[in-house]
């Protein structure tokens, strides 16, 4: 399901079931998901695959979440409405356990600072495969936040009217992993094309690439200060990254490029 089919789904029960905050915080939605994951892949899983589409979206799985808003209280909606920046950060113990602040993607100067962010990890030691240009790719995840919003706002339900007079959350890791998760695209793809080419070389130099992605530490602020750590373990993508390098490594072809095609959008 892509973000946008989620999105519309997310609307649809909104609608016709409300659900109460205590009862969203009860759920384990990440459970639901690997589950799913498992039964679609079957034994052929190893380890936890995390899914690219559902990673590291605050407070919620799957799609970007206008309940943030609310969780948050009503103080937050005025400081929506203004830029990217909130303003606003999460609390240690909150779903994902993250503080860093939450970005209004619907605000306008939201691909600005998703750019910067980028920017900021490149020196940090990301790096895409090679041939591949990190601003199209930061790009490509602007446009995919866009369509989303922009399917989100349409109509006149309660939602949708949320969607415009609030915007729609998510925290400043989860825009760091999201791009962390395109630079792993890209080195799968790599590592694939090098296996159909017979290539052992550009292979090792994708292992190479995703093992340094694996190590990649990044600085966020937060409410009181500032805090370190490995992108791909803050975004809960490092498990299943290491899963992936050890079946490179066994060149095994057909997981790879079945992980490829269900979790990397077109244009990695």
């Amino acid at each position: 399901m892509t973000d946008v089919e989620g999105a519309w789904v997310d609307l649809v029960v909104a609608e016709t079931a409300p659900v109460k905050d205590s009862t969203l915080a009860a759920l384990d939605l990440t459970k639901g998901f690997d589950d799913l994951l498992v039964n679609v892949l079957g034994s052929e899983v190893s380890g936890g695959i995390v899914p690219l589409r559902r990673r590291r979206i605050s407070r919620r799985a799957g799609t970007l979440a206008v309940v943030a808003v609310i969780a948050v209280g009503g103080a937050a909606a005025a400081a929506v409405k203004g830029g990217a920046l909130t303003g606003l950060f999460g609390a240690p113990g909150s779903t994902e356990n993250d503080t860093s602040e939450y970005v209004n993607i619907a605000a306008p100067n939201f691909p600005s600072l998703a750019r910067q962010l980028g920017d900021q990890l490149h020196a940090e030691g990301l790096r895409f495969a090679p041939g591949i240009n990190p601003d199209q790719m930061v790009d490509l995840l602007v446009n995919e936040t866009q369509r989303t919003v922009r399917f989100a706002e349409h109509g006149n339900s309660a939602a949708a009217k949320d969607t415009r007079e609030h915007g729609m959350l998510m925290d400043v890791t989860g825009v760091k992993g999201r791009i962390a998760g395109l630079a792993q695209c890209t080195w799968q793809e790599s590592w694939l094309q090098a296996y159909r080419a017979g290539n052992p070389t550009a292979k090792n130099a994708a292992i190479n690439g995703l093992t340094v992605l694996n190590g990649v530490k990044t600085t966020t602020r937060s409410e009181n200060g500032s805090f370190s750590g490995s992108i791909m373990a803050e975004t809960n993508q490092k498990k299943a990254l290491n899963g992936y390098i050890g079946r490179m490594r066994d060149n095994d072809f057909g997981f790879i490029r079945r992980v490829t095609t269900l979790n990397c959008p077109t244009g990695t």
